[in-house]
Order: C-alpha cells, then structure tokens, then sequence
C-alpha cells in the first residue's frame, strides 16, 4: 500500500522528473507506487519520460513458456502490463496468472501439478511456476519436455514446414502439435534464411 507522500517527496518528484527520471525510478526511490507517481506529475504538468519499449512476439512467448504472469512478463521486459495484454490477446494467449488461494486449495486436496494445470486450464509450467514462486515443493513434478529436432522423425519437421507456409504462428503450431517453441522457430528461422537466400 502506498503512503502518503510529503512535501519533501513532492519536490524530489518533480526534480527526479526534470533530471529524465522515469515514474517507476522515481516510484523505487520514494518507495511508492509508479502509478502515485503518475499522479502527480499529471498534477503538476511534468513530462513523461518513459521510453516506449518495442518487444518481439518472441521474447514475449519466451517469458509466457516459463509460466510467467502478466505482470512478472511486464517487469521482466521492461514494459507495461497493459502493453503485455494487448500483445497476448493479439496472440491469442490466456493469462498465466493463478491465484494463490485457487492454487492453495487444489495443492490441499492432493492435486499433482499436472491434474491442477488440467483443473485450471493452464499450462503445466504456470502452475510449476506458481508452486515454486509461493514456496510449495515441487520435488517429483514431472514436466513433459518435448524432443529435440534432431530426435524428431522427418515427418514432424515437414508437418511443421507446412504449417509455417499456411502462415501459423510459431506459437500455435507448438501449443497445438506438442513441438517446443524453440525447435518450431529455429525450422522457421531455417525457411526464412532459405527463401531469402532464394532470391538473392
């Protein structure tokens, strides 16, 4: 919860502002919330000196894959949620995000991680990640890790060929067949650098 700020914070604001400081800097020092922040610069006309970051489709899908939340992808990129949301229902991807006392009371009943990913509609990793972040023992969960490409039968590499040239996003094709993202973007990688290779 935010306290209340003093005139002394108010004036470290508005200097921290005109030093280029951004309100989640300025929030850190004062040790409140960006958004109190925004607050008063809006109050007192400052300029907003946050950079809008630019983040890939890829780095996104990265951070979602660990089992990461809205919020922890926002931090983790450097941007804000909002833009995290945005992106994700561009994607077509569902919220990580697993309240504790939901995840609590199905740990209680003597749920595996598995069958509360499943309760839930999550992916496996959310759930391990929710486990490991409240500090229940994740000992003897069994994560599912697909094969690398080199283990994969020929087949699966022209199926996922012919996926990405009906124009599928990495991410659905993976979700979809079982392939891990990272096997599913090195072969798109590979058909990028062919085509453009192609027509040099």
């Amino acid at each position: 919860m935010s306290r209340k700020l003093t005139q002394e914070d108010l004036e470290t604001i508005i200097k921290m502002n005109r030093e280029g400081k951004t309100d989640r800097e300025i929030a850190e020092k004062l040790s409140v919330t960006p958004a109190a922040i925004n607050y008063h610069r809006h109050r007192y006309g400052l300029t907003n000196n946050c950079q809008t970051r630019k983040f890939s489709d890829g780095e996104l899908l990265l951070e979602y894959e660990k089992g990461l939340n809205n919020q922890e992808i926002a931090e983790k990129l450097k941007v804000t949620k909002g833009s995290v949301l945005q992106r994700m229902k561009k994607l077509g991807l569902d919220s990580n995000y697993i309240p504790l006392p939901v995840f609590k009371k199905l740990w209680l009943k003597g749920l595996s991680l598995k069958e509360i990913a499943k309760e839930l509609n999550k992916p496996v990793n959310a759930v391990i990640h929710t486990a490991e972040k409240y500090g229940f023992d994740t000992n003897g969960a069994v994560v599912v890790v697909t094969q690398t490409s080199n283990e994969r039968t020929p087949n699966s590499r022209e199926k996922i060929e012919e996926l990405l040239k009906k124009d599928w996003r990495c991410y659905h094709i993976a979700k979809k067949y079982g392939f891990s993202l990272e096997e599913v973007n090195f072969i798109s990688d590979q058909l990028y650098q062919a085509n453009q290779e192609a027509f040099q």
